[in-house]
């Protein structure tokens, strides 16, 4: 180039630009995820397991790789399954119908600290997907001093089902402060069918009521989302014997409080385990079956 001459560079196309930042920020956001994700570890300590975790990812979405692990457990594996390791049974009730937006309810009443909610949400999440969709299920552990389960948090998550209707009330944060508060109706039906104030509490139509996780909480001691996420498709884990079986059982439940729909789903054997105990509710609350649940917070109890 002569020295008198002026060099002008060349002009690089605004919509070119446009489309390599976002490509960018795509990258790098990605990046920032799945780092956070593998910066879940766990020691052994004092014949214990402790979860550390980076607090920045937790109530924030679960991975797509998470996601498609929950919602692609196979009807092979399902029914391999059956009710697994699960060891608390459903308890018929009866009550009005609950319903929302003309579809059967499910109810569900728990805390982010609770390592009871922290096993249950897992099946939950697994049976729910295979009659609708999930946005927004965040990561969550149990509280440091219960047990650091890695798990899942429905706050401010949102379902949609042709099928059912789903409502989630998390009612205490990982740090066992108040985070949702129920309504009237939901106080009601929990005081009615819970009445030791337990969680978890699920609700499925006013027909079914589980009081307290379905599994032994162990199972899932020292293990990451992803390491949980990867076995849900193993039927010969003890993961998925516990987790997979407890959502076969609620699976079992959804088809009969939604009249058997989608067929693809309840004419499986999966979906027709046994489901409930014959003796009341009320009978339960010294028994065995119930040390799965936490009790509420005494000063918060909705």
């Amino acid at each position: 180039m002569h020295p008198n001459q002026r060099f002008v560079p060349p002009r690089a196309s605004s919509g070119r630009n446009l489309i390599l930042a976002l490509v960018i920020v795509v990258i790098v956001v990605g990046a920032t995820v799945g780092y956070l994700v593998y910066l879940q570890i766990t020691t052994p300590s004092n014949n214990s397991t402790t979860t550390s975790v980076n607090p920045t990812i937790l109530n924030t979405p679960i991975s797509a790789a998470l996601y498609n692990n929950l919602s692609g457990v196979s009807y092979s594996t399902l029914s391999a399954v059956g009710s697994g390791s699960a060891n608390n049974p459903l308890s018929h009730v009866s009550g009005s119908p609950l319903t929302s937006g003309g579809k059967a309810e499910i109810l569900y009443m728990g805390g982010e600290y609770c390592p009871f909610c922290a096993a249950e949400r897992w099946s939950l999440a697994i049976a729910l997907l295979k009659f609708g969709s999930f946005q927004n299920l965040g990561y969550m552990i149990s509280a440091p001093d219960d047990q650091n389960l890695s798990t899942l948090t429905f706050y401010q998550s949102s379902y949609t089902s042709s099928y059912i209707s789903f409502v989630s009330v998390e009612l205490y944060d990982r740090a066992h402060n108040p985070l949702e508060t129920p309504t009237q109706q939901q106080s009601a039906l929990f005081g009615q069918y819970d009445p030791q104030g337990s969680i978890p509490f699920v609700d499925l139509g006013n027909q079914y009521v589980l009081v307290g996780s379905q599994y032994t909480t162990s199972v899932l001691s020292g293990l990451s989302w992803s390491q949980i996420g990867s076995q849900l498709n193993n039927p010969n884990s003890a993961v998925t014997k516990s987790i997979v079986g407890a959502a076969n059982i609620l699976i079992s439940a959804i088809c009969k409080i939604d009249g058997g729909q989608p067929g693809s789903v309840c004419n499986q054997s999966f979906a027709s385990l046994p489901i409930m105990i014959p003796a009341p509710l009320s009978a339960l609350a010294n028994s065995p079956l119930m040390t799965g649940t936490v009790p509420l917070e005494s000063d918060a109890r909705p």
